[in-house]
């Protein structure tokens, strides 16, 4: 998948001070797992599933962008291996 958050690595990885592969493996990761919420979602809106499960979605979606910047430092800092 590709994305804007390309252009964001190289100031995220002075800024946290870490190597760009990790910062550019991690913006990848978060891009994915964005981009499975907002097919899930339209998923749901275009199969006219009924309005609370779009909220459902709508309420996870929402506390996951919430705690994205934990998750970056997590994956980015606290992690060796390769993000999920």
């Amino acid at each position: 998948m590709e994305g804007r958050w390309k252009q964001h690595t190289t100031s995220l990885a002075r800024l946290d001070a870490a190597p760009e592969p990790r910062v550019a493996q991690v913006l990848r990761a978060l891009h994915q797992e964005y981009a499975r919420f907002n097919e899930r979602y339209m998923g749901h809106l275009v199969a006219r599933h009924d309005n609370a499960r779009l909220r459902e979605l709508a309420t996870e979606r929402a506390e996951w962008l919430h705690g994205l910047s934990d998750r970056f430092l997590d994956l980015v800092v606290h992690r060796a291996g390769p993000p999920t």
